[in-house]
């Protein structure tokens, strides 16, 4: 039976979950609100303010974990939006964004280390956006949810380099799932294409298929929800 640990439990998780459950998979939620679904084991902890040690002790010290997933991720908060233009950059949003979508990563992977080593194999993969991606930037705005993003995916890179040597058995990788019909996107979804907002459960599948594909060589680089990878 293969183990899956995700952290965060918003629209796109849970339709993962689901699948995988159906599956007859192992999997473990850590969030910081309340949930429960049956098949699942729910671990309610704040991974930015609560002391994680003995949390990831239980997680990772004595049972494989085959995929660790990061969902947690922010684009607007309240009345506030993301910038159309440079005027409307404040500190506050942007640090806001950082704290959110680039460092429960960089603390997952933290405390996942603890627990590896070079027999380890396992995949991590952190969701991202195409809207990092430098290269592939013709429209502008967004300026701290685009930052935040080119920064996680950075740190993506920056880590595959480290953990290829020293658990090279480990994958670890960006996920672009799309536009997926969530809270998250909801203010934003009568700019796209109809055809192009995913169910949670269309995007679940999606996840999945590219999830399954990806191995070692694959290391450090982001995938949409085509298998594609995503220039940065």
């Amino acid at each position: 039976m293969k183990r899956y640990v995700f952290f965060g439990f918003g629209g796109v998780a849970e339709g993962v979950v689901n699948k995988l459950v159906a599956e007859g998979a192992e999997v473990v939620c850590v969030s910081r609100k309340k949930h429960t679904l049956p098949g699942v084991t729910f671990k309610q902890a704040n991974i930015m303010s609560d002391d994680i040690g003995p949390l990831f002790a239980e997680l990772f010290s004595s049972q494989k974990v085959d995929c660790i997933v990061n969902t947690i991720g922010m684009l607007h908060a309240g009345t506030q939006q993301p910038e159309k233009a440079l005027s409307q950059v404040c500190e506050h949003f942007l640090m806001e964004n950082i704290r959110v979508n680039v460092l429960p990563t960089i603390r997952i992977a933290q405390g996942v280390s603890a627990f590896l080593n070079r027999q380890s194999s396992c995949k991590f993969i952190a969701f991202s956006a195409r809207l990092a991606s430098i290269s592939d930037n013709h429209l502008g705005g967004w300026y701290s949810y685009r930052m935040s993003k080119t920064m996680l995916n950075m740190f993506i890179k920056n880590l595959s380099i480290e953990w290829g040597r020293s658990f090279p058995g480990v994958t670890i990788a960006g996920y672009h799932p799309g536009t997926v019909d969530t809270a998250l996107s909801k203010p934003f979804q009568r700019l796209s294409d109809p055809n192009a907002v995913f169910s949670p459960s269309k995007a679940a599948d999606y996840f999945l298929r590219v999830l399954k594909e990806l191995n070692t060589e694959d290391s450090g680089q982001v995938f949409d929800w085509r298998g594609e990878v995503i220039d940065c």
